[in-house]
């Protein structure tokens, strides 16, 4: 990726009902693997490496 101009496909892809997000200002549990939450986790940081944070906050 790393291309403003695909930053849609990430936004498409689930969250999976697995994920339960930390408290404020906290680790999430890494030590819990959870490999369902791959793919949602790799579509933020491609946003987050080509800067479009405001679509991730949306």
């Amino acid at each position: 990726m790393g291309r403003p101009e695909t930053t849609q496909a990430p936004l498409d892809i689930p969250v999976p009902p697995s994920f339960e997000p930390p408290e404020p200002r906290t680790e999430g549990p890494h030590a819990s693997p959870n490999s369902a939450i791959i793919p949602a986790h790799e579509a933020v940081k491609d946003l987050v490496d080509i800067g479009n944070t405001e679509q991730i906050l949306e």
